[in-house]
């Protein structure tokens, strides 16, 4: 009897005492009947002996047929490789949406519940690694699967700053329509309206105050308006001081926000300062045209 002739049953035997990947995948292909007969033994092989290597390949290859073809014949959608990492993680990284909503349909988890020890590095949520990929489409389907736009594991940064950090603004939206807390600080204190201070996000911090966050929070690091005069940013001043931001604040490093910005050499921001109200006077009562960078800690 030739073996090409032998019947499924046989072929089937003889695949399950290969383990390797290799010796599998060559005895598939040695004959295109043999591959129908043998796929379902590799699949199983690779999710019984090489932890699901391959969904986590497909994953991260945008192999939707692939990552479906593991689910079927048992692999762990949740499955985890030895630095914590899940399929779900990869296919956001890779921004393939499909393969992600393959795994959402097989019970992904969104927040990787089950973290790593403390010796492996920590990911952040698929949500944090969508929101910093820009990915649109993604950040849609996580949320509408229930991702919390709260929950950033032990980043910096809340998910919201994320955003915002990348002056993206329809996903800014697209998160506080999903309840992400507008006024909820980063680990360095920041404030998300801060962020937009900070990088001179106009149009973020639009969004933001439309919304309801609070135009003089401060978190220890300073209020958006200190931290948009520190910087030099002077249309971020002129727009918080229209949403009501107190011009004579105590914040930051330097104590206010005319001080920052003398001592930052804004001249321009501290005359604006000046137009809305601010006290001239900083410290010990130095007045404002008594002024040095000797006064200034940096």
């Amino acid at each position: 009897m030739s073996f090409l002739s032998l019947p499924n049953e046989i072929l089937v035997m003889i695949a399950s005492y290969l383990e390797s990947d290799k010796d599998l995948r060559a005895f598939s292909l040695a004959s295109k009947e043999f591959y129908p007969a043998v796929s379902p033994v590799m699949y199983r092989n690779n999710i019984r002996n090489h932890s699901s290597s391959g969904l986590f390949w497909a994953a991260r290859h945008g192999q939707p047929t692939t990552a479906t073809r593991f689910l079927k014949y048992g692999a762990d959608a949740n499955v985890g490789d030895s630095t914590g990492v899940r399929p779900l993680w990869g296919a956001v990284q890779g921004g393939h949406v499909t393969v992600a909503q393959i795994l959402l349909a097989h019970g992904a988890d969104l927040h990787n519940s089950d973290e790593p020890p403390d010796l492996y590095p920590t990911y952040p949520p698929a949500l944090y690694v969508a929101v910093r990929e820009g990915n649109g489409d993604m950040v849609r389907l996580l949320l509408d699967h229930g991702a919390d736009p709260n929950l950033n594991g032990r980043q910096p940064e809340t998910i919201l700053q994320v955003a915002v950090t990348r002056s993206d603004n329809h996903l800014i939206q697209l998160l506080l329509d999903h309840g992400a807390d507008l006024n909820a600080a980063g680990s360095d204190g920041d404030s998300v309206l801060e962020s937009a201070a900070r990088c001179g996000n106009l149009k973020a911090a639009n969004i933001l105050l439309q919304n309801g966050a609070d135009v003089n929070q401060d978190n220890g690091s300073g209020t958006p308006l200190y931290t948009a005069a520190h910087n030099g940013r002077a249309y971020m001043v002129q727009l918080l001081l229209d949403w009501g931001a107190d011009v004579n604040a105590v914040a930051g490093s330097h104590g206010s926000a005319l001080r920052a910005a003398w001592c930052q050499n804004r001249t321009g921001i501290a005359n604006l300062l000046l137009a809305y109200g601010a006290d001239s006077t900083m410290g010990e009562y130095i007045p404002y045209n008594s002024w040095s960078f000797n006064n200034c800690d940096y």
